[in-house]
């Protein structure tokens, strides 16, 4: 009868002895909302990245269209600054220039003389690293 009177002392011991344990949550809680608020801040920095990403394409493609636009407008208007007079060039023929615009963002312009008619018009936008390209066939009148 003696043994287990002193085993129910250690074993309430035991169960009433919880200090330590208190310390185990509070860091595990502390670990996992510093994981959780990691992860949501390299979420954040992935969709910066990702805006300025999608922004910088928009730029460069804005430059290639206003590129296209350019183009066209030198090609009919006859201006007399025109740098390229298209008469003087022979089917097959290409010629450019590059033009900078506001906001870091340029423009390259070619034209491809296809024919008589037609003429291809290239032209490539760039913003910092980015670059998009459009070609369009214009029909000269």
């Amino acid at each position: 009868m003696f043994r287990p009177d002193i085993e129910g002392v250690i074993n309430m011991q035991i169960i009433n002895n919880q200090e330590g344990i208190a310390i185990i949550f509070v860091l595990l809680l502390i670990t996992f909302m510093g994981l959780g608020i990691s992860i949501i801040l390299n979420s954040t920095e992935l969709s910066i990245k990702l805006s300025n990403n999608i922004a910088g394409y928009k730029k460069a493609y804005y430059a290639a269209e206003a590129g296209i636009q350019y183009g066209k407008y030198l090609i009919e208007s006859n201006d007399p600054g025109f740098p390229f007079n298209l008469e003087d060039y022979q089917e097959g023929d290409q010629f450019g220039d590059e033009i900078n615009l506001e906001n870091n963002s340029k423009f390259s312009l070619f034209f491809y003389k296809k024919n008589v008619e037609e003429i291809v018009i290239i032209a490539k936008g760039c913003y910092n690293k980015y670059i998009k390209e459009i070609k369009i066939n214009f029909y000269a009148k």
